[in-house]
Formats: structure tokens, sequence, C-alpha cells
């Protein structure tokens, strides 16, 4: 059984969700991304007009993503409630993604869209590369990126606590060195191959006939890949610029 990298698609969730319902399709899936992503485009540029007029509270931010994490451990245990869950989370992970992205556009001109069109130009690629099974969802695959995930995760928590709690000054993942942008080099790869398990995890769930609302599930799951890459991606740009 195929695994994913994807909080959402643990423990192959869009096969284990096989009924007599109506099942999900790839085309309703995508229009279902396409509804969240414009709940995140209309709340991130919300966000971004109120940061830039100092409107936007650094509390509001913080409880957004906090928000936006809970939702997603929800929609993981509970998938049923994706049909609910998934809009809310996209509407309020743009807050948050609006706020940080004007941070971001205050030290420099243009890094928003950059960020956009190479984000969205990695989504593609890596749709085309599955499509023609360029890149498939091997074992091999599915483990090596599972094991990154995580140790991105735990890198970044320990760095977090060491930094917050510990008063440390550990700046490698954040600075402009070499070191600091061969890891984002490293960690967008990654982001952009888990791409290939999610379409892989949503063509499981088409053939194994996963009732309608897993198509809420596997667009949130997409949606979270992609703001991961997109921050991801606005932060090697910062730091490549940083560096001129």
């Amino acid at each position: 059984m195929l695994k994913s990298s994807n909080p959402l698609f643990k423990n192959g969730a869009l096969k284990k969700e096989t009924t007599s319902e109506q099942a999900m399709s790839y085309g309703s899936t995508i229009g279902k991304l396409a509804i969240m992503l414009v709940l995140l485009l209309a709340t991130s540029i919300f966000s971004y007009q109120q940061f830039i007029t100092g409107k936007m509270t650094m509390p509001v931010i913080i409880g957004a993503a906090v928000i936006g994490f809970v939702l997603v451990l929800i929609s993981m245990f509970v998938p049923r409630v994706a049909p609910f869950t998934a809009p809310i989370y996209a509407a309020v992970e743009g807050i948050f993604l609006g706020s940080i992205s004007a941070m971001y556009a205050s030290l420099y001109d243009g890094i928003i869209l950059q960020a956009v069109l190479i984000t969205i130009s990695i989504l593609f690629g890596m749709l085309l590369l599955y499509g023609f099974r360029i890149i498939q969802a091997t074992p091999a695959l599915t483990k090596f990126l599972m094991t990154a995930v995580i140790g991105i995760v735990v890198t970044y928590l320990l760095v977090f606590i060491l930094n917050f709690g510990f008063g440390m000054n550990l700046t490698f993942l954040h600075d402009s060195s070499p070191l600091s942008i061969g890891i984002s080099i490293a960690v967008i790869i990654i982001a952009s191959l888990c791409f290939i398990m999610d379409f892989a995890q949503i063509e499981e769930g088409v053939r194994f006939g996963a009732p309608k609302y897993m198509e809420w599930v596997g667009a949130m799951g997409l949606l979270i890949t992609l703001v991961w890459l997109y921050l991801e991606v606005l932060q090697l740009l910062y730091k490549l610029k940083g560096d001129d």
C-alpha cells in the first residue's frame, strides 16, 4: 500500500475510505482545489493589505497558523469533516500567508511575484513529470520522502526551540550563507517531489472508489504541499537577494 509524507494521506487514507457512495473523481478534486485556492487568494490579499497598513496584528497571524494546523489534524483523523474543514483551512491559511508575504515584500520589491511564478511552475512541472510517468511514486521514493520530511520538521523544531527557548543564535537556516542556501534548495526539491506522492494518493483514491468527501482531503493535501513550497521558495529568494 502506497504511503505519503503528507499528513492527510497517512496510512493510505484515500484507499481505506472506500464506500458505495458516489466516488471521488479527478475533475472534482481539482475543482475543489480551485475553490480552496480562490479562498486562499482572497484572504491573502485582505491580509496583505491589512499588514501593510499596520492593521494586522501578530496574535492574529499566529492564531491563523495554529488554527490551520488544528484543522489539518482534524481532517487527518476525521476525513468526513473535510468538506467543512478544508475551505476554512484555505481561508485561515490565506491570512497567515498574506501577512508573511507582506513582510517579505517590504524587504524586496517583486519577490512575491517571483515566488508565486516559481511555485506554480514547479507544480505544473511535477504534474507533467508524474503524468508522463517520468517520476513515479515508487516505494524507494516514498521511503526517502517520508524520512526527509520528518528530518526537516525535526530540524526546524529543534532550531526554533534552541533559539527561542534557550537563547541560542542558530542562523544557518535563515542567513545567506552557502550552507543555508543549499539547505533551502534541498528542501524545495523535497517539497516538489512530495507533489508526486500527493498525485499518486489521489489517483489511488479514485481507483479504489473513495467517497466524494475524500476529494476535499485530496485537494487539501495538495494545498498543504503548495503552501509549504511557496514559503520555501520565498525564503530562498530572500536569501539570494540578501547575498547580492
